[in-house]
């Protein structure tokens, strides 16, 4: 069986290498904190206003839906008396063609009654005619 240790691979003192590479990480990772800390010392009241302009935003966008609500119940009345406009509008259109409809007899039936006293005055025209010709037949003529 033969040994899979890398270590024994290695030249020299393999603890002390091995503990060079673990404190050459060590500093680095020691040294990217302070440059964490530095950029959040940074960035702190930045990510703060932030924090207070969403805070500001919230408010204003439940006003907006309180306000909202209101506009859109507002547009339901609207809708509501738009409907019942619109309801008398067809009342008053039915209204308006039964009018028409009535008038429109009452005026054909005012025509035939004119004509028929058109045919009459017609007749008593002739008749004062025949009248008139035989009073002057009776008259006696100037000499």
């Amino acid at each position: 069986m033969t040994n899979d240790n890398p270590t024994d691979r290695m030249p020299g003192n393999t603890s002390e290498i091995i503990l060079g590479a673990i404190k050459n990480l060590s500093d680095k990772i020691t040294a990217l904190d302070r440059k964490v800390d530095a950029r959040l010392h940074d960035t702190r009241p930045l990510w703060e206003g932030v924090q207070e302009q969403l805070s500001e935003i919230r408010a204003r966008l439940g006003n907006v839906g309180d306000r909202l609500g209101n506009v859109e119940g507002r547009l339901g009345n609207l809708e509501d008396r738009f409907g019942a406009l619109e309801d008398r509008f067809i009342i008053l259109e039915n209204r308006q063609a039964a009018m028409h409809a009535d008038s429109e007899k009452w005026f054909r039936s005012l025509e035939r009654r004119l004509e028929a006293n058109t045919i009459e005055i017609n007749k008593l025209t002739g008749e004062m005619r025949g009248v008139d010709e035989r009073l002057s037949s009776l008259e006696p003529k100037p000499s």
